[in-house]
């Protein structure tokens, strides 16, 4: 019965904890990889779309929408008449 109980209380070796964290840095190296080269296609993306954009237009846009005071006009939609009001 002893012998059952020392079983499952055993503690690892230093040469297992050292396996143990050189797999974890052998996956943070793989995440970060991972995370750099999407970064890096996530800005190429950014750089075409900021390229089929045309700047003249959007800030034709920008100049409807404000006023005198560079204040945002904001347009509301018209109401419609309730039908439960007969």
């Amino acid at each position: 019965m002893d012998d059952e109980m020392g079983k499952g209380l055993q503690m690892k070796s230093q040469d297992e904890l050292m396996d143990v964290q050189e797999e974890i840095w052998k996956e943070h190296e793989e995440f970060d990889n991972l995370n750099s080269n999407f970064a890096e296609r996530l800005e190429e993306r950014r750089k075409r779309k900021g390229k089929a954009v045309d700047k003249g237009d959007k800030e034709e846009e920008d100049k409807d929408n404000l006023n005198k005071n560079k204040k945002r006009l904001v347009t509301t939609q018209k109401q419609r008449e309730d039908s439960d009001s007969e």
